[in-house]
């Protein structure tokens, strides 16, 4: 099977005196990364009150898994998520505005719309996932893209986002449906804040070690 581009996603464990940095072995084809995540979110679905169940891969150019959720045939859709910037996921940018990362997300979704979105003969559930360390599910941007979404004119049932931790779990946010009173929501009181996703390859300073905390040099 041919390699799909990927980030990589890692960890930080310090103890003892040492850093250790922890790398998720991830699979390098379309298909293994594909179902990686399917099976990631069957295991994630419980946490927002879903079951997910009967998972199945489809034929090449459909759309990618049958399977049943919450006692309903669907299919499940899946599509990466890559941070602001241009370019492969090393060549990305992990300082970027709030809106950029809300855009990305929605954008992923609009994209996927316009070929999936609809009556599809069942409902689509679309799950949107990360694979380098750069995209992370930070609030500010989970609530503009929920806000963004939160009418059904992308025609999915239901929009996930998931990203994945070291340990083989994950952090897993719904983006569609939301119950939410949005009165008096701006995206664009977040038009000036940014974030930065720390990289854990570089050396975490001695003060910061969980050791270390509450001491003095």
């Amino acid at each position: 099977m041919p390699k799909k581009p990927r980030g990589v996603v890692h960890s930080l464990q310090v103890s003892g005196g040492h850093q250790t940095v922890r790398q998720l072995a991830l699979p390098e084809s379309k298909e293994g990364i594909e179902q990686f995540f399917a099976d990631l979110y069957s295991g994630l679905a419980s946490d927002v009150g879903l079951t997910l169940t009967g998972v199945e891969l489809n034929e090449t150019d459909d759309l990618d898994f049958s399977a049943v959720l919450d006692g309903t045939p669907i299919y499940l859709e899946l599509t990466e998520v890559l941070s602001p910037g241009h370019g492969a996921h090393e060549g990305r940018s992990n300082d970027y505005g709030v809106l950029e990362l809300a855009s990305a997300l929605t954008s992923a979704v609009e994209k996927k719309a316009a070929k999936y979105g609809g009556e599809q003969g069942r409902p689509v559930v679309l799950l949107l996932y990360a694979t380098d360390w750069r995209v992370a599910p930070v609030p500010q941007a989970i609530d503009v893209a929920r806000f963004e979404l939160r009418n059904d004119g992308h025609g999915f049932n239901r929009v996930e986002f998931v990203v994945p931790r070291t340990d083989g779990k994950g952090i897993l946010q719904t983006l569609f449906p939301v119950e939410r009173d949005w009165a008096g929501f701006d995206p664009d009181h977040f038009a000036n804040q940014s974030v930065v996703i720390g990289n854990v390859t570089k050396p975490l300073p001695r003060h910061l070690w969980p050791d270390a905390r509450g001491k003095s040099d």
